[in-house]
């Protein structure tokens, strides 16, 4: 059972992280074109392109994450370990996207727009995986979550286990 749910779990984290990134670019399109420059007209706009766009790039970097072990189920993983995996996966896609920009010539993109999108796809991620380790260091601190082990026996392996 605790296998099933955390396999849903997964599957709500990566659905989660998928909707942040395009979150994430449905602002930086918005702040970059609309709010600070005033050209809704270039290609970076939102667009049922762009979003289709955007979605290939969620699943891009969901791959990326997977390939470095970032869904798996990790308890004992630290922050700092995320945020270097958040951080070398995004920084790897956005040279991806950019790249494949390069080669089929959209030199029109937004640079803008493609700076604004690293920073707040960075940050949102970033952002979630930070809240998530507090809110379930809450719950676990008031008893919730948590795994039992029985120990069998009073030998000297079992009292250094058990401290």
């Amino acid at each position: 059972m605790i296998q099933r749910n955390q396999a849903f779990l997964n599957r709500v984290h990566i659905i989660l992280d998928m909707l942040l990134v395009i979150a994430a670019y449905m602002l930086a399109s918005w702040l970059r074109l609309d709010f600070f420059d005033g050209d809704s007209t270039n290609m970076a706009g939102i667009s049922e392109k762009t979003l289709l766009l955007t979605i290939a790039y969620s699943i891009m970097l969901f791959f990326l994450l997977s390939m470095f072990g970032f869904y798996n189920t990790t308890r004992t993983r630290k922050l700092s370990w995320k945020v270097r995996t958040i951080f070398l996966a995004v920084t790897l896609s956005t040279l991806i996207a950019t790249t494949l920009f390069f080669v089929f010539r959209l030199v029109d993109f937004s640079r803008g727009v493609i700076l604004a999108f690293y920073v707040l796809t960075l940050f949102f991620l970033i952002s979630k995986y930070a809240f998530m380790r507090l809110v379930l260091s809450r719950f676990r601190g008031k008893g919730y979550n948590l795994k039992h082990v029985d120990i069998i026996g009073t030998g000297k392996l079992a009292k250094q286990y058990r401290d």
